[in-house]
């Protein structure tokens, strides 16, 4: 699957749409992974963020007639008429693609109340026609899935060239092929296949993810995954910083009958601890079995999980998920994961923040006066310049 992407590598009120999927009052009620308060706090936060920077808007709903929006998200998008969804996948009803191809814009944040159904469905089917497609979580704000591709010999490279961050953190896998990091704070690295980028963003910086001349000249093969981690308000002005971390520093933990292999990144796993120090405590790892392997992982209870597969498929909880899939984890202080086939999947987790996010674009705050003033300091020049 190939991820479409564009020559210009932010988020901008120019260049995407917003979808709310069913954020309603029945749904509400099964919720266990968070706080509903906390749910609905933040989903309003990133509507009026979309509002006051005049993001076109979709809500959907399921069964409106037994149960509407919730009151503080129709209050912020009470110029907006919900679609009351006819199918399981959103994707799948054409008046969400038809208002989504009326928009002519080819990214797409979606938050939702469901992993497996609102964000997972409409985001596959959004990958396959070529869309970028964002999704928005709490702790972990949201993952793109860059490849897999070829590149040919004499390509241009990747195209996101100096754009800027603040409030947050970027961890990237490098699944296959090499990336190259640079930024005004000094930082420069090329990592490649099975390493890590790690950067804090913190009170903004401008950066630069890009190909090596090496890699425009020889092509091959290229696969990453990026994932948004977020910071609380007391460290979105921490310094930034930056490690990146190649495949061979990176501890490989192996399981007795040798089937899995849990490459730890951050956090502690059997007496090791990852090569990146998290500011906020976060375990981080990548994960290879073969078909019939099994992981397990403990102490997550009251703690923000994060799965995602990137190939093959897997077991857990009595249930299944493919390629391309982000897992949604229900309560409990354990994760057993069982390989149906040779896999890779990212595991990750840490402690919910339970704050307000305003996100826009390159930056993820706590509000919307803090959203305004990252991008007046990044007109500036505050956040540094990039040639």
């Amino acid at each position: 699957m190939t991820v479409t992407t564009s020559n210009d590598p932010l988020l901008n009120p120019d260049n995407h749409v917003l979808l709310l999927i069913d954020h309603q009052y029945l749904q509400m009620l099964t919720v266990r992974s968070h706080d509903v308060g906390d749910v609905v706090n933040n989903v309003t936060a990133v509507a009026e963020g979309a509002r006051i920077f005049n993001v076109p808007t979709l809500v959907t709903t399921a069964f409106s007639e037994r149960q509407d929006i919730v009151s503080a998200l129709k209050d912020a998008t009470a110029d907006q008429v919900p679609i009351d969804r006819t199918t399981l996948n959103a994707w799948e009803d054409p008046r969400v693609t038809d208002w989504v191809n009326a928009k002519d814009k080819r990214r797409l944040v979606i938050a939702g109340q469901w992993t497996e159904v609102c964000l997972a469905m409409p985001t596959l089917s959004a990958l396959a026609e070529g869309y970028e497609v964002y999704i928005i979580t709490d702790a972990f704000l949201f993952l793109n899935h860059h490849g897999p591709q070829v590149y040919p010999p004499h390509n241009n490279g990747l195209p996101f060239g100096p754009h800027p961050h603040r409030g947050f953190e970027t961890v990237t896998f490098i699944l296959e092929g090499e990336l190259t990091h640079r930024d005004t704070a000094d930082h420069e690295s090329i990592i490649q296949a099975g390493g890590v980028q790690w950067m804090t963003a913190g009170s903004g910086l401008v950066h630069a993810e890009i190909s090596s001349p090496a890699f425009k000249r020889e092509g091959g093969p290229l696969e990453l995954l990026q994932l948004w981690v977020n910071l609380p308000a007391r460290l979105k002005m921490t310094p930034p910083r930056y490690v990146g971390v190649q495949r061979a520093d990176i501890p490989s933990l192996t399981s007795v009958d040798g089937r899995v292999q849990v490459n730890l990144i951050s956090g502690r796993r059997q007496g090791i601890d990852g090569p990146v120090t998290s500011l906020t405590g976060v375990f981080m790892a990548t994960v290879m079995a073969e078909a019939g392997g099994a992981v397990r992982f403990d102490e997550l209870a009251g703690r923000d999980a994060f799965l995602y597969v990137a190939r093959g498929e897997i077991e857990i909880g009595g249930g299944r998920a493919r390629a391309f899939s982000p897992v949604e984890l229900g309560e409990g202080d354990k994760a057993e994961i069982r390989a149906v086939t040779d896999t890779v999947f990212v595991f990750g987790h840490a402690a919910p923040l339970d704050e307000p996010i305003v996100s826009h674009g390159p930056f993820v705050m706590n509000s919307a006066e803090e959203i305004r003033q990252a991008f007046d300091d990044f007109r500036a020049g505050r956040l540094g310049a990039m040639a």
